[in-house]
């Protein structure tokens, strides 16, 4: 069983491979993709596409949602929550 820190560290460098942060931006569990980073729509599909292939799962449009709307703690909840299901 994949731990839940296991999980944040593979979703932040996910982000941070599909997201042009500034320098030194320490992503964080309360990170808000949309507001904080400047997540749009495609970087969101990208985002879940490379969810499901890290993780070898399958994503919705609710991770999509998420990605779009959500924290980095949220996502991390529903890639913990499939991995358990």
């Amino acid at each position: 069983m994949i731990e839940k820190e296991e999980i944040f560290e593979k979703v932040k460098k996910i982000i941070e491979d599909h997201v042009d942060l500034a320098m030194n931006y320490d992503i964080q569990g309360s990170t808000k993709l949309k507001e904080e980073l400047g997540c749009d729509s495609i970087d969101g599909v990208e985002i879940s596409m490379e969810i499901d292939k890290t993780f070898r799962i399958n994503t919705t449009d609710s991770y999509i949602e998420v990605i779009n709307n959500g924290t980095v703690d949220d996502i991390v909840d529903l890639v913990e929550k499939k991995l358990t299901h």
